[in-house]
């Protein structure tokens, strides 16, 4: 399963992080502009903590997609069949 995502290179749990992370940081502005810096404060941590997430997520699964490739090439040299 996860081959079909390293052809792509996209997860769209991953990619539906960073419109929620725009939606917290409209709220937080909107949150500003009310006066309550508390909570604009929060909705900001947590759309940071989702654009985290989602670098992380990305980063994570082009890891993975780096090194099955390497290791499959690796194989494929190791065993003389080309």
């Amino acid at each position: 399963m996860i081959d079909v995502y390293m052809e792509r290179f996209e997860h769209p749990y991953l990619f539906a992080l960073i419109p929620a992370a725009g939606v917290f940081f409209a709220a937080a502005v909107g949150a500003t502009a009310i006066g309550s810096d508390f909570v604009a404060g929060f909705l900001s941590l947590y759309a940071s903590v989702m654009l985290v997430l989602c670098a992380l997520g990305y980063g994570t699964i082009a890891l993975f997609s780096f090194s099955t490739k390497y290791l499959r090439q690796w194989r494929i040299n190791r065993s003389g069949f080309e």
